[in-house]
């Protein structure tokens, strides 16, 4: 699946992590490690079982950002940087200390043409726990009210306006 829209290329590579994802399309795609760069951020998904071993359920189990400095190996030349994982334990996607910290150079390069967040990482990173409670909030109204249709995409732009 590919999709377009202003400013954003999505597609879907099926791999369990970043670099599952990069050895598919470097290796099995046959697309330049260069031109994979164009990638910027890496969200895999993954069944996660249930404490019974009944059950699975999919979930993001990271978030990683594509940095752009290495030249042939992204794992070796440190051009995967976690931003969120996954915690089985708690069932939640957590900030790693990068994220915290923020070492994004993704989020940075976004913030940098926002007024008030440009070289401000504290008012970006608030801005990224409220939108997070805006979304669990969205989550909780549609399991409340039964209408999973609240969490497409249409109504979701319209509350990020």
């Amino acid at each position: 699946m590919e999709l377009g829209l202003a400013n954003v290329v999505a597609g879907t590579i099926h791999g369990a992590s970043p670099y599952g994802v990069f050895d598919r399309v470097v290796n099995d795609l046959e697309v330049p490690a260069t031109s994979f760069k164009a990638t910027d951020i890496i969200v895999v998904c993954n069944p996660v079982k249930s404490p019974d071993g009944l059950h699975s359920f999919r979930r993001v189990v990271g978030i990683s950002e594509v940095r752009k400095h290495w030249t042939k190996d992204p794992v070796v030349e440190g051009g995967f940087v976690d931003l969120m994982t996954y915690n089985v334990e708690t069932d939640d996607l957590e900030p790693t200390d990068d994220l915290i910290n923020g070492d994004s150079e993704i989020i940075k390069d976004i913030a940098a043409s926002v007024k008030g967040w440009a070289g401000n990482w504290d008012a970006v990173y608030d801005n990224i726990l409220l939108r997070a409670k805006m979304k669990k909030e969205i989550v909780k109204v549609a399991e409340e009210v039964g209408d999973a249709s609240i969490l497409e995409s249409e109504f979701n732009t319209l509350a990020n306006g």
